[in-house]
């Protein structure tokens, strides 16, 4: 497999350690049993920027193992927008995928498969929690494009606090990549009271039945502002939850986030127009269960 290497750009980074200390040899801690177990809650998203508001894609479509729906959109992984926009001097910057995952407390791995444009990215990460700092993890991710590493950052972070890690592709005229996530610790409990929801079967490269590709849209009109959103400058993303048929057509259809003054009905209503590429598991043409994200952006 060819590597493309890069000069990833480190954003929102505050490290006052080494890797190597936090990855020390250390022996886990098992708890007595009978106690509450705690489990690592992992969010992550992906997003695309560009200096060319037309290079970057109004939709993503993704595929992961689980996904807690109560708990996607009441994390913002774009609070920091403005200022990456600034910063890079980005003409428009959309979310092409928002995931939360559970992980054992002694760490573990989670995946997602997403498509925009014309290409399909994996996003794996490892997370493991440091046997030398509890309040820290290391975290080791890797973004494939069309099956080729084009990203693969290994770090440090302290539980709660939010990482912004990009990369550019296709050049210097080329669009950005964005990985956000932060880890919490949480108890088990908790992770219950929250529901998981399975999103498709699970993800794993030896198994002979992954999801060959995330579907993507080949057909379909833009979704449109409602006058009362245009006149308050209403923008974000909406999040949807889409069936998607053996021959790639939308089904049923249910909302993991919206947008006020219509936007989410505007959202519904565009994807269900939407044709995707079919769904392939096993080599066989299969419906699947999707996370659809529809952004909506004014000019500046």
């Amino acid at each position: 497999m060819k590597i493309v290497r890069q000069r990833p750009v480190v954003l929102l980074l505050s490290l006052g350690f080494a890797l190597p200390g936090l990855l020390a040899a250390s022996t886990p801690v098992e708890p007595p049993p009978g106690a509450e177990r705690d489990v690592l809650l992992v969010y992550f998203a992906a997003l695309v920027g560009s200096r060319d508001p037309q290079k970057v894609p109004v939709e993503g479509v993704y595929l992961s193992p689980s996904q807690l729906a109560e708990t996607i959109a009441v994390w913002d992984p774009r609070s920091d927008d403005e200022e990456i926009k600034g910063l890079l001097q980005l003409g428009a910057l959309g979310e092409v995928l928002r995931q939360i995952a559970p992980l054992p407390d002694t760490g573990g791995g989670l995946a997602a498969t997403f498509s925009f444009g014309k290409a399909t990215h994996d996003l794996e990460m490892q997370i493991q929690p440091s046997p030398r700092d509890p309040t820290f993890v290391v975290a080791r991710l890797q973004l494939y494009r069309a099956g080729e590493l084009i990203f693969a950052p290994s770090l440090g972070a302290k539980l709660g606090e939010r990482q912004t890690l990009t990369t550019r592709m296709d050049g210097p005229d080329g669009p950005f990549i964005f990985c956000v996530f932060e880890v919490h610790r949480v108890p088990e409990a908790r992770l219950r009271e929250l529901g998981v929801t399975r999103a498709w079967r699970e993800l794993s490269r030896a198994d002979p039945q992954k999801l060959a590709d995330a579907p993507k849209k080949v057909s379909g009109a833009d979704p449109q502002y409602t006058d009362e959103a245009r006149a308050a400058r209403v923008q974000g993303v909406v999040i949807l939850k889409v069936r998607i048929d053996a021959e790639g057509r939308p089904g049923e259809i249910s909302v993991l986030k919206g947008l006020p003054m219509g936007l989410t009905e505007r959202a519904v209503e565009a994807v269900r127009g939407w044709r995707f590429t079919p769904p392939v598991v096993g080599g066989q043409p299969a419906a699947v269960e999707a996370n659809v994200s529809v952004n909506f952006r004014l000019d500046e």
